[in-house]
């Protein structure tokens, strides 16, 4: 249905203007009216002149979340209700998938329906733990200190992913540019430095096969791309698969580095969702559910879901959780001290500061030996082909000799 952007006046004479969803201005002015409000004007959404494509949508990035949690964090604290609030972050934003977004929570409030009801919108940008917090928060009355909460949590997950792309990006701009170059070579040098060798009968060994690679490369690389495509295609729509996750998961264990990364990153991410749950008023196994929701890696998920129900027959928090991948004994030590002392909360956090702090060292660490280590394999793989080609040259006036 298309949409219509409109400007009304509620009863106590407030101006509104939005947009909404009907199948003409009759039926939208008609909304309008039955809610009570004075129709100054309903109009359609005039087509801005840019080219849309089908398959592109408007999507709610991580950006967006946490600028309107933090957006709704500052305007609460400060006396704002919430529907007030999110009006006046719909009008910093009033095209794209944020505006979609908001427009469709204040739908919801407008219908009645509770806070954490209409935040659990029909796309699910939202995730469990994000509604439950708010549940928790309505019924409390504490949403600016949720919301506050919330908006750290995000903050950070939006930095954590910057660091994570950020380590990643030099070492993929390294392999593009090896590759890049022996596509180069192996497609339009050695094939010129071919014809030299043409004629000859008794070519060295290393120039032999530097044509011959040259030779496969350019039957069938065009067919390499296309099983790559296929490949990436493939496990793209398998990406939700549960069996193909199980894999990838065990894979990325066997591998130091990368299961290192995945260790550290669930483990801010579960021990920073624990922090905000308890610090809500949730119980302990309820707050371990939750936060397992979160967890992206299946291996950690599954042993974090065979801890919580250790945790619920009676077993300790601490030596549960202990016997995960996600804690080392130094970390344990932290949760003996919180569940003697009763103050979980303040451990988990602790641990997830810890490990923020661990993960930056650690990341900076492995991108300082990265960045020399991919040069020298870089030079030595483009290097060495260069090398061959000049030996290969050389060689020709000794054959000729």
């Amino acid at each position: 249905m298309p949409f219509f952007s409109y400007k009304v006046y509620d009863k106590d004479g407030h101006v509104e203007e939005s947009e909404l969803e009907a199948e003409n201005i009759a039926e939208a002015r008609s909304k309008l009216q039955q809610r009570g409000m004075l129709v100054t004007y309903v109009k359609p959404i005039a087509d801005s002149g840019v080219i849309k494509f089908p398959w592109r949508k408007d999507s709610v990035t991580l950006n967006d979340l946490e600028f309107i949690t933090s957006e709704l964090s500052i305007l609460l604290n400060s006396g704002v209700k919430i529907d007030k609030g999110l009006k006046i972050v719909a009008k910093n934003r009033k095209s794209g998938g944020l505006a979609n977004l908001v427009n469709e929570i204040l739908k919801n409030l407008k219908m009645g329906k509770g806070v954490a009801e209409s935040f659990d919108t029909k796309d699910k940008v939202f995730d469990s733990l994000y509604l439950n917090l708010i549940a928790i928060g309505e019924k409390s009355g504490k949403l600016p200190q949720v919301f506050e909460g919330l908006a750290n949590d995000l903050k950070f997950k939006k930095e954590l992913k910057a660091k994570v792309t950020q380590a990643l990006t030099y070492p993929a701009v390294i392999l593009f540019v090896c590759i890049a170059c022996l596509v180069f070579v192996f497609n339009y040098i050695v094939p010129q430095m071919a014809s030299i060798f043409a004629e000859g009968d008794d070519i060295p060994v290393y120039t032999a096969l530097l044509i011959n690679t040259s030779n496969w490369m350019l039957k069938y690389q065009l067919w390499l791309v296309a099983l790559a495509a296929i490949v990436g295609a493939y496990l793209y729509h398998k990406r939700n698969d549960p069996a193909l996750k199980s894999l990838i998961a065990k894979r990325a264990f066997a591998l130091p580095v990368l299961s290192n990364l995945i260790k550290q990153t669930e483990c801010i991410r579960f021990n920073s969702a624990m922090s905000l749950m308890l610090t809500a008023g949730v119980k302990v196994d309820v707050a371990i559910a939750s936060a397992t929701r979160n967890i992206k890696n299946a291996i950690i998920r599954k042993s974090l879901e065979i801890a919580n129900e250790k945790i619920k027959k009676g077993g300790a928090i601490s030596t549960s959780l202990g016997m995960t991948p996600l804690y080392p004994d130094f970390y344990v030590s932290l949760l003996e001290v919180g569940e003697e002392s009763g103050e979980l909360e303040r451990i988990f956090d602790e641990i997830a500061v810890r490990s923020k702090t661990e993960f930056e060292n650690w990341t900076n660490r492995v991108t300082n030996i990265l960045e020399p280590l991919l040069i020298l394999v870089m030079g030595g793989i483009v290097g060495s082909v260069v090398i061959t080609m000049l030996l290969s040259v050389v060689s020709v006036n000794d054959i000729s000799l």
